[in-house]
């Protein structure tokens, strides 16, 4: 065989392996279709408005208010329950957990057969590593959708969680799609792998500042909500340390702040504690659960908006 042979089977040899590759990457792992991320003057970060995709083999899909919930109307029709789900990454699940599969989802679902109302919207407003600030900067910036019931859930880092600003972190906040499956592979995970940098699939980019409360924020927020006649609650989302051992300083916090502004405040401690001894895995990591723990949450979520509904706030 000529050289020239050799180099065209070469080639070729490169160019299959490419091409098998890519379809590895893009169907079997995933990849090549991330969740992005677009900077913001006020709310410091959200999620791009109006894009759709597959992660992980997930579907995903956000508004044009970036919200990772189907379109809101703009008129809201008589019976209807419009409700927002506000948190960070808890709330939003990233690609780990498909759309149908979120616990606003599944709770406009359940609303909607437990309910009197004739329709039930439930908006997901949340985004990765968000903090009490940044929900309240949305807010600001979007309005608050003539909602008639928002549950905020928190979890211990937003007791200090606050907007830093500055240049996002390409490992946790994408901003624009990478040029291939394969090339997303090479570069965002092969590479921290064999050089032994931080696994960007684990990366939280929280911003805590100590001595320095978001309470003064989620105050602001539940007025802000307030003064619009929706009806708040908070809802503690504890960490697989806190279900398996102690609580964190955080929940008795944000308990006493419900209490001392007259919010309803609920925890999944005794479920989510029950389903671990059981043997059903609900975290699919140390904090963000799987499939299975966005149903359960959004269980207890269901119960606390039903007793929200009962009441005045």
């Amino acid at each position: 065989m000529n050289r020239k042979k050799i180099i065209i089977a070469l080639t070729l040899l490169i160019l299959m392996g490419i091409i098998i590759g890519e379809f590895f990457c893009r169907l079997y792992l995933g990849l090549g279709d991330p969740l992005l991320t677009v900077k913001h003057p006020t709310i410091e970060y959200m999620n791009a408005p109006s894009t759709s995709g597959s992660r992980f083999g997930n579907h995903y899909s956000f508004n044009t208010y970036g919200m990772r919930s189907d379109e809101i109307p703009s008129e809201k029709q008589d019976g209807t329950l419009r409700m927002l789900v506000m948190g960070d990454s808890i709330v939003h699940a990233s690609g780990h957990v498909d759309q149908s599969e979120l616990t606003t989802t599944i709770l406009q679902r359940q609303l909607a057969q437990n309910t009197d109302h004739l329709k039930v919207e439930v908006y997901n407003i949340a985004a990765s590593s968000w903090g009490p600030p940044n929900l309240l900067a949305y807010t600001k910036e979007f309005g608050t959708f003539n909602a008639d019931i928002s549950i905020i859930v928190l979890n211990q880092v937003d007791l200090y969680d606050h907007p830093s600003f500055g240049p996002l972190n390409p490992k946790s906040h994408i901003t624009e799609k990478p040029l291939s499956a394969l090339w997303e592979f090479t570069t965002r995970y092969l590479y921290y792998k064999i050089f032994g940098d931080a696994d960007p699939t684990n990366y939280l980019g929280s911003k805590p500042i100590p001595n320095r409360s978001t309470s003064l924020e989620i105050i602001e927020l539940i007025n802000t909500l307030k003064q619009a006649n929706i009806k708040v609650a908070l809802f503690y989302h504890p960490t697989i340390d806190e279900v398996e051992g102690d609580t964190h300083p955080a929940l008795q916090q944000f308990k006493q702040l419900a209490h001392e502004h007259d919010i309803l405040f609920a925890d999944a401690f005794q479920t989510y504690r029950s389903a671990h001894k059981s043997g059903h895995k609900i975290y699919r990591d140390t904090i963000h659960h799987n499939a299975y723990g966005q149903k359960v949450m959004a269980q207890e979520i269901e119960k606390l908006v039903l007793q929200l509904s009962a009441t005045s706030n």
